[in-house]
Order: structure tokens, then C-alpha cells, then sequence
């Protein structure tokens, strides 16, 4: 929302263009301008949205979906109106009644140009807000190996390394275990002595 600002300097009128930011959850009326936003950020990894659900038809589908669904918080930071930045936050829950559960950052984007100004602190902000309404634990987040500022930057915030995690196809899975589902035995003494 912009606005007009009249000040007098000797006698003269100028012109002030006020500008705002501002955070906020994310409804269906974003739709278009979250699409936009993910068109720049597929240029710059992490990807977007699109790393939560490879299994959906399209954007607008994976985000119609994780709308529907409370244990997902979708902010977003606008600049005069425009979507500058998202921030996606699932809430996973143990079994007892006891444990709050842990809200995992599953996106933290903000556009290249709005950089180094304080946007991802106030969307990391608006997750830390959803995690202590839902009483979580902790707040997780797992970038990718190759995102060396992301990485930084939740260091510099307070995240400590946690486990890291290896990944494997299905397919590879099977067929390195083989028809019993147990490895070769040439193969463990290859991996023993590679290893």
C-alpha cells in the first residue's frame, strides 16, 4: 500500500512515496503472485515449493493442498504488495500426547534483489510464532549440502548441526540387498575394505 506524504522545505511541496513490508500467512487470492516467485527461485536453489510434493500435477495444486492442511504454515513477506518472499513450516507430531511435536522449515525463500534486509529473519519469525502456538520442541530445518549460505545463515540464528541423512533410490536399495534383502557377502568385504 502506497501512499502520498506532503512536507514543506522553504515554502516548497515534495512528494514522499511511502513503501511497506509486511508478513503474513498466505491464502488462495497469492496463488498467482507464489507461481511468480517460484519461477525466479527455480533459477536460484534451493528450489521452491515444488521440494515438499514431487507428486503433485502442478505448483498451484501443491499449494492449493498444503493450504487445506493445518499441520502446514505458509508466510509470506510482501513489498508494496508484492510476494518478495515464502516461508513453509509442517508441524510433525509424536505419538504421545505429551510430545508437541517438532515444526520442520521445509522452505525459507526470499527473492535474490530483497537479500541481506532482514526479510528471511521476519518470516523465520512468523514459524517461530506458529511453532510456540503449537508448543513445538524444536524448529528444524535441513539444507542442502550445497547451500552454504543457507547453512551459515542458520548458524548465525542459532540452529546447531544435527544428523545428517543419506539418500538412496528404492530401486538402488534392492538391488544392492539383492533377492534375500541381505547384501552379498563379496560385497561387504569390498565395502570393509573401501570404507
Amino acid at each position: 500500500m502506497s501512499g502520498s506524504v506532503l512536507t514543506g522545505s522553504l515554502g516548497k511541496a515534495e512528494q514522499v512515496k511511502v513503501r511497506t513490508l509486511e508478513t503474513r500467512s498466505l491464502t488462495h487470492a497469492d496463488l498467482r503472485q507464489i507461481e511468480a516467485l517460484h519461477e525466479v527461485a527455480t533459477c536460484d536453489p534451493p528450489v521452491g515449493l515444488s521440494t515438499i510434493a514431487s507428486g503433485e500435477a502442478s505448483l498451484s495444486a501443491l499449494v492449493e493442498n498444503l493450504l487445506s492442511r493445518d499441520s502446514f504454515a505458509l508466510v509470506g513477506a510482501f513489498y508494496d504488495g508484492e510476494l518478495i518472499g515464502v516461508g513453509v513450516a509442517r508441524h510433525v507430531c509424536g505419538k504421545e500426547m505429551a510430545d508437541h511435536g517438532v515444526v520442520h522449515i521445509e522452505v525459507l525463500y526470499v527473492r535474490p534483489d530483497f537479500r541481506r534486509r532482514g526479510i528471511g529473519q521476519l518470516l523465520m519469525r512468523e514459524v517461530a510464532d506458529w511453532a510456540a502456538l503449537l508448543r513445538a520442541q524444536h524448529v528444524v530445518c535441513l539444507p542442502l549440502p550445497s547451500a552454504k549460505r543457507a547453512r551459515r545463515y542458520l548458524a548465525k540464528l542459532g540452529f546447531f548441526p544435527g544428523v545428517s541423512y543419506r539418500v538412496i533410490s528404492t530401486d538402488q536399495l534392492r538391488r544392492r540387498l539383492g533377492a534375500s534383502g541381505r547384501r552379498r557377502r563379496g560385497e561387504r568385504v569390498r565395502a570393509l575394505r573401501a570404507g
